[in-house]
């Protein structure tokens, strides 16, 4: 990962806050054939004797499935915001253009758990993104027969992170009038994602 100390985090609690804030993450490990194996899947992040695993599900007998069982080191990619910044922003607009992106890299071994554990696993899961306890969506309302044809066909895993690795890339090379006329440009973007690493440029959220 290109990560120059510049663009680092100002602590580990803000990589832990950006890993919440972006929990649909691109999944790759190695694949059977030489090619990477990869998925995307939300995860569910905690913590327990200070080390850091990540949580989730996928479909059973696909080749990510068939892959990670066979190899379980693997790698899990947070993307957050991410946009072009054009050089004629900078002093010297004759230079090269950049562009700004946040991302995460959690490196650890895959385990796979028990349909007990899975059980509990899409219960916290359904509550955590729902974030409505009376949502007619709740684990409660769903039958158990439902429920267990569909626990079937997955498999729940935790990932032991063993290493973190981030890149908050926004501007912070560029001395405060340029960093300030980046992000108002980008504040008055058409896009979506340019406004949001305005708006980080501008909050100092990284």
């Amino acid at each position: 990962m290109y990560n120059p100390s510049y663009f680092r985090a100002q602590s580990e609690a803000a990589v832990l806050r950006f890993m919440h804030a972006h929990p649909f993450v691109t999944l790759v490990g190695q694949g059977q054939d030489g090619w990477p194996a990869i998925s995307h899947i939300p995860v569910l992040i905690a913590v327990r004797n200070e080390r850091l695993f990540l949580q989730g599900h996928i479909q059973r007998k696909t080749d990510h499935h068939l892959s990670w069982a066979a190899h379980s080191q693997v790698t899990a990619v947070f993307t957050g915001p991410h946009s072009y910044v054009s050089a004629s922003l900078y002093p010297q607009p004759n230079t090269a253009s950049t562009w700004n992106y946040t991302a995460v890299h959690a490196k650890g071994q895959l385990h796979w758990q028990t349909n007990e554990w899975l059980l509990q696993f899409l219960d916290e899961l359904t509550a955590h993104f729902e974030q409505d306890p009376d949502s007619p969506a709740q684990m409660r309302h769903m039958t158990d027969e439902y429920v267990q044809t569909h626990l079937k066909a997955i498999i729940g895993f935790e990932i032991e992170v063993t290493e973190l690795q981030h890149i908050f890339k926004l501007s912070q090379n560029k001395d405060a009038a340029t960093q300030k006329r980046i992000a108002e440009s980008l504040l008055q973007s058409a896009y979506e994602a340019d406004r949001a690493v305005g708006r980080l440029m501008i909050e100092g959220k990284h």
